[in-house]
């Protein structure tokens, strides 16, 4: 394709070697929709670079489950420390602030609309 056209002579004027390389498609399942495109190129990076085969479900239920688990990723591995920063807003805490009882991520009650419930579970966590 042309893409791939440009690709190679971008590589080309780089410098770059690659006379050994092979440009091969892997079966991989196809996207559904017109909104996973993210999902799926995050799931086909990992499987590639964990060299494992590229399945996974890509049913409206299978690439939600995909989508919650890479914001789970994303929050567990966040740049803020919980402690310092409102998981909705990322301001810093004002008076009234309430711990997620399954991450421990701090938010404002306002942000998250908390309604006095005894467990609470942050929007994340909560789907």
């Amino acid at each position: 394709t042309t893409t791939t056209g440009q690709l190679w002579a971008f590589m080309r004027q780089k410098g770059c070697n690659f006379s050994r390389w092979s440009c091969d498609t892997l079966p991989h399942p196809k996207q559904q929709d017109g909104t996973s495109c993210g999902v799926f190129a995050l799931k086909f990076a990992e499987c590639v670079l964990r060299e494992e085969t590229i399945v996974f479900r890509n049913t409206p239920e299978g690439v939600e489950e995909l989508r919650k688990a890479i914001a789970v990723t994303l929050l567990q591995n966040s740049v803020f420390k919980s402690s310092e920063k409102c998981g909705f807003c990322l301001c810093v805490f004002a008076k009234f602030q309430i711990a997620c009882d399954c991450c421990s991520r701090w938010y404002h009650q306002s942000c998250v609309q908390w309604t006095s419930k005894v467990n609470f579970l942050c929007p994340a966590c909560e789907n």
